[in-house]
Parts: C-alpha cells; sequence; structure tokens
C-alpha cells in the first residue's frame, strides 16, 4: 500500500512540475525600473544577473541592451557561447514573431570580471502588420544568455520575459 500511495504522489509531482514548462511568462523578472523613457529589467539566476534595458523610440523602434554579470566568488569567470551570447526575441503565443535568423555556434570565450556588466546593443523595428495584426500586451519579449562555464557543469542558460507594453508604456 505504502508503494502505491509513493507512486500516485510521485506522479502528482511530476504533473505538477511539468504544468509550468509551458507557461509562456515562466521566467519573470526579479526587478523592473522606468525612468527617463527606458525599462530596466533584471533577474539573477544562480551566479549570473541578466538585465534588459528597453528604450522605444516611438511604436515601430526599439532599442535593447542586454547584459550579464557574474556575482560569484571568482574574481574573474570564463564562459563559452556561441558568436550571439544574447538572444532578444519577440514571441506571441509562444512563437516568435521576428523573421527568421540564423546563428554561428562557434565557440567563443568571454572572461566576465566579477560584478561589472558584459553588454551588447540591439535594435528590433517592427513593421505595420505586426502593431496592426498583434496586440501589444500579447508580445513577449525574451531575452536569453546561452552560454557554458566550467564552474555551473557546462550548462546555463539565463533568461528572462517580459511584455512589449511595458516597455511601451509610460
Amino acid at each position: 500500500m505504502m508503494k502505491v500511495w509513493l507512486a500516485i504522489i510521485l506522479m502528482c509531482c511530476v504533473v505538477v512540475g511539468c504544468s509550468n514548462a509551458g507557461d509562456p511568462i515562466s521566467d519573470p523578472s526579479d526587478q523592473m525600473e522606468k525612468q527617463d523613457g527606458s525599462l530596466t529589467a533584471t533577474r539573477q539566476v544562480g551566479n549570473y544577473v541578466l538585465q534588459l534595458v528597453a528604450t522605444s523610440e516611438g511604436e515601430q523602434l526599439i532599442h535593447f541592451r542586454p547584459s550579464i554579470k557574474y556575482v560569484g566568488e571568482q574574481t574573474e569567470h570564463e564562459i563559452f557561447h556561441g558568436v550571439g551570447l544574447f538572444d532578444v526575441d519577440l514571441h506571441h503565443d509562444g512563437e516568435s514573431i521576428l523573421p527568421p535568423r540564423s546563428s554561428i555556434d562557434l565557440g567563443v570565450t568571454t572572461v566576465l570580471k566579477a560584478n561589472e556588466w558584459y553588454t551588447k546593443e540591439y535594435q528590433i523595428q517592427l513593421t505595420q502588420e505586426q502593431l496592426r495584426d498583434i496586440p501589444m500586451d500579447e508580445i513577449q519579449v525574451v531575452v536569453e544568455a546561452d552560454f557554458e562555464s566550467e564552474e555551473t557543469g557546462f550548462d546555463d542558460k539565463t533568461r528572462m520575459i517580459l511584455y512589449l507594453h511595458e516597455i511601451q508604456s509610460d
């Protein structure tokens, strides 16, 4: 009888654990701050802090500045990644609304100095059709830093999701 209850509890844990796997906002920011027309969102995952500064120029053009910071105990921390450490994408109903992009998976090494931001710049131009066909409060901004490191067993992905209307509204 004990084995049956254990099996039932284990199955419930699996079902509950998997029920959030498809949740599109499962990686929200820890903190958001609006100032001078920009939104700054941060999220800490383990020894890394992911930050996104987003500024909108009108409805169509958005500037993104994703950053990552190592906050562990080492003074310098080496990570390995593809050509693009960061990916900024816009999703609606779990699918990207941006044209397909190619990525090169070359091994690039970057040394993160403790408590210093490593940053890149991106901009995304929305089309009139996207603005007309998709409600702004349904478009998600998905920012990821995908890398590997010796400290964490070579399997790191830091991800944060927020909504486009949070960037564009005052």
